[in-house]
């Protein structure tokens, strides 16, 4: 198993992730240079199997991988415990005997699409205001909503605001509720949605959403929406929005260090 760090090396992976049925915004994004992470492979330059960890411990498995490199993954994540986030979250449809046979937690996740679209038709206190992310607010937003807007996903607020794009509405002049672009892959953005519990309920996840949506199509980019399927607000939102389940839901697997 070898780490690969030079920019012509990662083209190579990407040229093997381009040929997966699952592909993930958040995965591509690092193998893209946009988002921090480390990416393994059995070879270098003619790479037949990769591992990506996200360095917020979302990754995947794809490729053919071989027998050294299943062995070597397995120290890496198991014996040795190398990775610096709590938990790994994989993505591996087609490697989840790995994880099996470890005291991983079990779960699924599915895949949803949007096709056209989505008719403005919320209404909502006029206390709430409606506003677009920029280089200006997005430091608020994260003061105000304490999810490591910089730092989760992109690595620097200076990343973010070149990279990623979204919608808040503010009550009062406190931000409460968000939806932006968590990662890239060939013009796909995966959403990220958060609203403050004391605000939850009066339809601002499906507002901010809604307008995130629209830009995406408007801008000929694609809004991408994958969810555990126990997380029944999440799919519930996604359906009011003109989600349809485009994939069986597949098994994927959390890790704690």
């Amino acid at each position: 198993m070898i780490e690969n760090f030079l920019k012509e090396d990662k083209l190579k992976v990407k040229e093997l992730y381009v040929k997966e049925k699952y592909n993930f915004p958040i995965i591509a994004s690092v193998i893209d240079g946009l988002q921090c992470g480390k990416i393994f492979t059995n070879k270098l330059k003619k790479p037949e199997c990769a591992f990506v960890l996200h360095t917020f411990g979302w990754s995947q498995i794809f490729g053919k991988a071989d027998k050294q490199f299943i062995e070597d993954l397995k120290k890496y994540i198991f014996k040795f415990k190398k990775f610096q986030s709590i938990k790994i979250r994989n993505y591996a449809p087609s490697f989840y005997e790995i994880f099996e046979n470890s005291t991983s937690k079990l779960s699924e996740r599915c895949k949803f699409e949007v096709k056209d679209l989505i008719t403005k038709n919320q209404k909502v206190d006029p206390n709430y205001e409606l506003k677009k992310i920029n280089n200006v607010n997005c430091k608020k937003i994260d003061d105000h909503l304490n999810i490591d807007l910089f730092t989760r996903f992109w690595p620097s607020e200076i990343s973010f605001n070149n990279n990623s794009f979204g919608f808040f509405i503010e009550y009062k002049g406190e931000v409460v509720s968000v939806c932006y672009s968590c990662g890239i892959y060939n013009k796909i953005h995966e959403i990220d949605v958060f609203t403050k519990a004391s605000h939850r309920g009066k339809g601002l996840a499906k507002i901010v959403c809604t307008n995130f949506i629209n830009y995406c199509f408007q801008n000929k980019l694609k809004p991408n929406w994958d969810c555990f399927t126990n997380n029944v607000g999440s799919i519930e939102l996604s359906k009011s929005l003109g989600y349809q389940k485009i994939l069986k839901p597949y098994k994927f697997y959390t890790y704690g260090n």
